[in-house]
């Protein structure tokens, strides 16, 4: 009984993959439809990060706007320096956080 039902699960699992892959190789991504998506996306980024940076919680609520916002200009910085590497601006932000608050 319990194999069957790991098999059921693993069937669902990979049918709703195999389904992803089959509508995938049909989307067009340079369609009018697929770049609104894309900016919907970069808009709720962006939305979420602000909100971060300029309503934070926790531990990052103790921390200053000046640093936070000199963390987010470095991390975008190393972003475009580095051909829009998103690791990279995220990685620099991360890094620059703390040092600002050890330098500060």
């Amino acid at each position: 009984m319990l194999t069957l039902l790991v098999l059921a699960c693993g069937a669902g699992t990979y049918a709703w993959r195999g389904i992803g892959v089959w509508v995938a190789g049909r989307i067009d991504v340079q369609s009018d439809w697929f770049r609104w998506l894309t900016c919907i996306a970069y808009a709720m980024i962006a939305g979420l990060v602000s909100r971060v940076v300029l309503l934070p919680v926790g531990e990052l609520a103790q921390t200053s706007l000046a640093h936070r916002l000199i963390a987010v200009g470095l991390a975008v910085i190393a972003c475009r320096l580095w051909r829009k590497n998103q690791l990279v601006g995220v990685l620099t932000g991360a890094a620059a956080l703390p040092l600002l608050g050890w330098l500060g």
